[in-house]
């Protein structure tokens, strides 16, 4: 039997990602997908570990891919 799902104090997520080495730098990139966006990239911004706080408003039914990548200090590229 279907059942009728009802969405309840759905404000987004709060992710955090912790242990990572402190003096790197991290892209995060963010991707959707919804009604709206087939794995369009949100956004992209970059870090300083130790730790990625990230909190973004996220209506339902989307879900997002979140990707961490390791920046070269060499090149500043990943």
């Amino acid at each position: 039997e279907r059942r009728s799902v009802t969405y309840q104090n759905n404000s987004g997520y709060d992710l955090t990602i912790d242990n990572l080495v402190p003096a790197r730098e991290y892209r995060v990139e963010r991707f959707r997908i919804s009604d709206d966006a087939d794995f369009a990239l949100v956004d992209s911004t970059t870090h300083v570990g130790p730790r990625v706080h990230l909190q973004a408003p996220l209506p339902p039914p989307g879900i997002e891919l979140v990707m961490l990548k390791v920046l070269d200090p060499r090149t500043a590229r990943q």
